[in-house]
C-alpha cells in the first residue's frame, strides 16, 4: 500500500467507525456475540487509519483520536453496560424508529462525556456565567448561538494563521542545506527544534481544534433545537 492515504479514505474510515457501534447498538440485543465482533473490527479499523495524508494532519490525527475514543465508548455501551434498541422509546413507551434510534446511538457515542446523564464523568466544568446569570435553567438557542459561532471564528482564523506558519517553518528547514556548517552548530539544538512544534501542537493547535469541531457540531444541532435545557447534576 502507498505510504500516504487520500483524506476520502481516511474520512471514510471515521464515518465508519462510528457506524459499526451504533448499528451494532441498536439491531443486536444485549450479550449478542455480534457486539464482542465489533469490537475487533473497530480496532482492525483505527489499525488502517493510521497511514498519514498529504494535508490536514492536524484533522486526520483528530479523527485517529476521536476514532480511539469510539472503541472504550463501544466497549461501555456494547459490553459492560449494555444497551440496546428496545431502550430507545418515546414519551408513551414506544419505540422510536429506526431513524431516531440511529441519532441517538450517535449522540450517545459522540457524547464522550455524558453531560447530565447517569454516565457524566467527574469534574465537568460548569456552564459559562455568560449562560447563567439570566437563567439558570434554560439557555436561550440565540445567546448559545452568539457565542458559540463568535468562538469559532476566532479558533478558526487561529488555526489557519498557524497552518501558515508551519508551512513556512517547513521550506525554511529546506533551505536550510544552504547555511554553512557550523553557524547553527549549538548543542541540543535538533531536540529543540523538534520539542518546540511538538510542545506547540499538543497544547496550543491540538486544544483549539478539538475544541473547534466540538463548537461548530453544537452551533449545527442548536440551529435544529429549540432553546438548551440545563438538567440538574447527576452524581
Amino acid at each position: 500500500m502507498d505510504q500516504y492515504q487520500s483524506n476520502w479514505r481516511l474520512f471514510a474510515f471515521a464515518v465508519l467507525q462510528g457506524l459499526i457501534p451504533t448499528v451494532v447498538l441498536i439491531t443486536t440485543p444485549k450479550r449478542s456475540a455480534l457486539r464482542y465482533l465489533s469490537i475487533p473490527c473497530m480496532i482492525w479499523n483505527v489499525f488502517h487509519m493510521m497511514y498519514p495524508t498529504r494535508s490536514f494532519e492536524y484533522t486526520s490525527s483528530n479523527l485517529l483520536g476521536s476514532s480511539t475514543t469510539y472503541i472504550l465508548t463501544a466497549l461501555d455501551i456494547l459490553l459492560i453496560n449494555p444497551q440496546s434498541g428496545c431502550d430507545f422509546v418515546d414519551a408513551n413507551g414506544n419505540k422510536k424508529s429506526f431513524l431516531s434510534r440511529l441519532v441517538e446511538a450517535v449522540r450517545i457515542l459522540t457524547f464522550t462525556r455524558a453531560i447530565n446523564t447517569p454516565r457524566q464523568v467527574k469534574n465537568v466544568p460548569p456552564f459559562p456565567a455568560y449562560y447563567t446569570k439570566r437563567d439558570a435553567k434554560v439557555i436561550p438557542r440565540g445567546r448559545f448561538l452568539v457565542r458559540e459561532t463568535a468562538i469559532a471564528i476566532w479558533q478558526f482564523l487561529a488555526l489557519d494563521i498557524l497552518s501558515v506558519l508551519a508551512l513556512k517553518q517547513g521550506m525554511n528547514d529546506q533551505d536550510e542545506g544552504s547555511i554553512p556548517s557550523g553557524q547553527w552548530n549549538i548543542p541540543g539544538r535538533e531536540w529543540i527544534a523538534q520539542a518546540i512544534p511538538t510542545l506547540t501542537a499538543w497544547f496550543i493547535v491540538t486544544r483549539i481544534l478539538l475544541s473547534f469541531y466540538y463548537r461548530v457540531a453544537s452551533i449545527i444541532f442548536k440551529i435544529l433545537a429549540s432553546n438548551v435545557t440545563i438538567a440538574p447534576h447527576v452524581d
